[in-house]
């Protein structure tokens, strides 16, 4: 499983636009939202794959290739 966020807007046609793609989003804004369910329910796939540890709730680390 992998991660990517996409930020988009509308225009005044209510057209589409992808304005970013990010490879490792970050999910911290969530967590401002006043329900937080959205932000519990991202943050359990990101520790699902590994990303954040559920103990600790900080990134994982990952081994630097040689």
């Amino acid at each position: 499983m992998r991660e990517i966020g996409l930020d988009i807007g509308l225009d005044q046609q209510i057209y589409p636009w992808i304005l970013e793609v990010n490879t490792r989003p970050a999910i911290k804004v969530f967590s401002s939202l006043p329900n937080k369910s959205l932000y519990h329910k991202i943050f359990r796939y990101a520790v699902g794959y590994g990303r954040y540890t559920a103990s600790t709730g900080k990134p994982a680390r990952t081994k630097k290739k040689a």
